[in-house]
This record gives structure tokens, sequence and C-alpha cells, in this order.
């Protein structure tokens, strides 16, 4: 993959790859470069790995830019993360989805966060979808979010979406039921009640 930015001031170019390596895994890596009339140069960098399937999935990627480093539509005073580090991992059995996920990030302006989460998806009553998830995150930004959602499908063109949240304490609860028209043409509709508590 080739990629050409060009404005009056700011050009950037960039060179990426993927390739297979056995069967089972996707290796991939990427560089780009810019040029800022006021910050000079800067490169980014990208390398990740991925195998993916049906019953388990792998994926890991690591980031790196320059404080000077700019892609179009970024303005001067958006400084880029230092380092980003992401791995998540997710396994499907008899009783559902399971999920792990870890994130690092490290701004060139501010203290560093990492986050820990984890999720879990399955399908209750025949065709109800549950997914609950977890989130711990340590640093700049410290806190949790706890939260679950519930998704009812009544027919082939209206479902029913129930979703709870905790963040740090505070509560959040959304419910809604949409409909879809049965064809290219019709009517649809979507209900949505709230509620937010400190």
């Amino acid at each position: 993959e080739l990629r050409l930015e060009l404005s009056r001031r700011l050009p950037a170019a960039g060179l990426a790859a993927v390739h297979a390596v056995g069967s089972s895994w996707l290796v991939r890596g990427g560089a780009m470069a810019s040029r800022h009339d006021r910050l000079g140069p800067g490169t980014r960098w990208l390398l990740g790995l991925e195998r993916p399937g049906y019953n388990t999935t792998l994926a890991a990627t690591l980031e790196g830019n320059t404080r000077g480093f700019r892609s179009l539509g970024e303005g001067a005073a958006s400084v880029p993360v230092r380092v980003q580090a992401g791995a998540q991992a997710s396994w499907a059995g008899k009783w559902g989805r399971f999920g792990l996920a870890v994130a690092y990030q490290e701004p060139w302006n501010d203290k560093a966060v990492s986050t820990y989460s984890f999720n879990y998806g399955t399908t209750v009553r025949g065709n109800w979808q549950l997914n609950t998830y977890f989130t711990r995150a340590f640093g700049r930004s410290d806190g949790y979010t706890v939260g679950a959602m519930l998704v009812i499908p009544l027919d082939r063109h209206t479902n029913t979406s129930t979703s709870v949240q905790v963040q740090n304490e505070r509560t959040e609860f959304y419910s809604s039921a949409t409909h879809s028209p049965p064809g290219a043409t019709g009517w649809a509709w979507r209900a949505l009640a709230a509620h937010q508590r400190e």
C-alpha cells in the first residue's frame, strides 16, 4: 500500500504491507513521514500481528510517533501519542464468546495510561443476545466501567435493546426499540428512553 498526502502546509507519504505467515498468521507493518511547515519533519511507524479465526482470534499492534508527525487533517496543536500498544484475544465455546484486551498509551506531554478489559457474549432463549463487559484504566485517567446489554428480536424487522453501565459510580441506563421497513421502501421508527444518575 502506498499513501501520498499533499497540502500547501503538510506533505506526507507512507508505505505499508501485509504478509501471510503460514496458514494462520498475518504480519503487517508500515511507516510514514511528514513535513509540517511549522513543526518540521516527523515520522510514524506501525507493527502488527494477527491470527484471525472463528473460534479463536489473537491480535497485537505497536505504534510510535515522533512529536512533529502530522497527517492530513491533524492540526499543529494535536500532539500524537508517543507510543501505543494493544493486544486482544477472544475464544468462542459452548458457553459463549470470551474476550480479553490490554492497551497502553504514552503521550508526549502527559502521563501514560493503561487499560484492561474483559467481555463476554452469549445467546440466551434461542435468539436473545447478551453482552457484558468490564474495563479498568490506570494512569492519568484512573477508573472503571462495567456494563451489560441485552438485544431481543421481536420479529424480523423489530428489536429492542437495553443496556446498563456504571462508570466510576455514575450509572447510565438506555432502552430502545427499532423497526426497519420490510423492503427498500416503507416506514421505520426508533424509540429511546435513557436515564443518567451521578
